[in-house]
């Protein structure tokens, strides 16, 4: 090597270092002062150089032998030491065709409320080797379907097992059901064999931010716009239970209209002939970057580099340095220009999640004349809009106010928020008056502006009745 090769080489090193060192303050000590993403800092230039990576890698290793912070356990040597739950022999895709496994599960005794029983973890196993892991919650409904992807022809054997070296000792073993394959084929193909793997933020059961409980991704949305000269876009937005750093909860029903975290996570465009011609990924601090990454039976791998959920290309993909990660099926694809509030809808459980993280996250005011700056009312109290229409919004802005409709017939008038409806797609959640409560409401005046509250007790949602446009 030259002298100034390896003057490079030690400067990369040190940059990693002194990067991750940072990385170690923002992920290790909560920081909740102001709507930043809290790190990693390394990520903020990713692609980085070989000896900065060693750097980061290197420092990492150091502050958890220091800090006594306990290793993500590479889920390939976990296999044997997690009990063994179903195991089915499927077949593989057809040609230009993906595959997805299906099957019901139950967490008995969990209950998103509470922290330390949250949910309980099944990894699966294909062929002997780690593919995903699935949050399998007690509130959820309707079967679990995990993307495969093109499997390749023949017999496969998967095995799912229960991750307890990821929850609490508390945690009952899951209950699954008979697993089935489900072949695809046409444009659900396309979707699922781009649609991304996404490594897990911090599976550490003893961290506060555990995905076990915290933060967990639910659902994966894809969009699609097709364009005239044949080709289309795909873009894979992923549903998080609550942003665990970042935009504070006040801002996220005000702006947005909900206190889940929907995520853009990835971008593809294909030709008339399904040829990659575009591909990116939003990194940290919402940049949008090129994917240059490695693939998983060709489809990108992300990771969860910062509590706000972004992503990074630099993922664990070696086999002996595996981590968690998540491949659930998608959901039927919307249009880009559309919000998650009917997706959450068709599945009532995102909901009642929300609602529960919120109760148990600290940031509930127990009284209104005292609120602090990011607490919020009880999710009960709320009511949450859909898309609102740039000159309904702007009228409300304008109004000060929203009316609402009771169902013994008054009409009541209640703020409009500060940033009302500022998020992507001008959604909001505006608190009901004080006395009113989420069963009183029938509907709120906007016309044509759909718009839901949340049951006392069970946290469902119901559907307020829509104003003719």
């Amino acid at each position: 090597m030259s002298l100034i090769s390896d003057i490079t080489a030690v400067g990369g090193f040190l940059i990693g270092a002194f990067e991750q060192l940072v990385n170690a303050a923002g992920q290790r000590v909560p920081v909740d002062i102001l709507p930043l993403p809290v790190g990693p800092v390394g990520d903020l230039i990713d692609p980085r150089g070989a000896n900065q990576r060693m750097g980061a890698d290197v420092v990492d290793d150091v502050i958890d032998a220091l800090t006594g912070t306990k290793h993500q356990l590479d889920p390939q040597a976990a296999r044997a030491r997690r009990p063994l739950l179903a195991t089915a022999r499927i077949a593989g895709s057809s040609a230009g065709g993906t595959t997805t496994l299906e099957f019901d599960a139950d967490a008995p005794g969990c209950d998103w409320a509470v922290q330390e029983r949250a949910a309980a973890i099944v990894a699966v196993y294909v062929d002997g080797r780690y593919h995903s892991s699935v949050i399998v919650q007690h509130e959820r409904t309707g079967a679990y379907g995990v993307t495969l992807g093109p499997l390749a022809p023949g017999l496969h054997d998967v095995e799912l097992r229960a991750a307890t070296d990821l929850v609490d000792p508390a945690v009952a073993l899951p209950t699954v059901g008979a697993l089935r394959a489900k072949q695809l084929t046409g444009e659900q193909a396309q979707i699922d064999a781009h649609a991304p793997v996404v490594e897990l933020y911090n599976t550490n059961p003893g961290s506060l931010r555990s995905a076990s409980a915290n933060g967990v991704p639910v659902l994966m949305l894809p969009a699609v716009t097709r364009h005239a000269d044949g080709s289309k876009t795909i873009e894979y937005r992923v549903l998080f239970t609550h942003e665990e750093g970042g935009t504070t909860d006040p801002d996220l029903l005000a702006h947005h209209g909900r206190a889940v975290d929907s995520e853009y996570c990835y971008r593809v465009t294909l030709d008339r002939d399904g040829t990659v011609t575009d591909e990116r990924y939003q990194s940290a601090v919402h940049k949008w970057k090129r994917f240059t990454g490695t693939r998983e039976n060709g489809r990108p791998v992300l990771r969860v580099c910062t509590p706000n959920h972004m992503f990074s290309e630099r993922a664990h993909v070696n086999a002996g340095d595996l981590r968690e990660r998540w491949s659930l099926a998608t959901t039927p694809a919307i249009s880009a220009e559309q919000s998650e509030y009917t997706t959450m809808l068709a599945n009532p459980w995102t909901w009642q999640l929300m609602a529960k993280e919120l109760r148990r996250g600290g940031n509930i005011a127990s009284d209104d004349a005292h609120r602090g700056v990011r607490e919020i009312a009880d999710p009960t109290r709320y009511v949450y809009l859909e898309q609102l229409p740039q000159a309904v919004r702007d009228a409300a802005v304008a109004a000060g106010h929203i009316g609402l409709t009771l169902t013994d017939g008054r009409h009541v008038e209640v703020a409009a928020p500060a940033g009302m409806g500022k998020g992507y797609f001008a959604r909001t959640a505006i608190e009901l008056p004080k006395g009113v409560r989420s069963g009183d409401v029938r509907s709120i005046t906007l016309k044509g502006v759909r718009s839901l509250v949340l049951d006392e007790t069970t946290l469902l949602p119901r559907e307020l009745e829509l104003v003719a446009a």
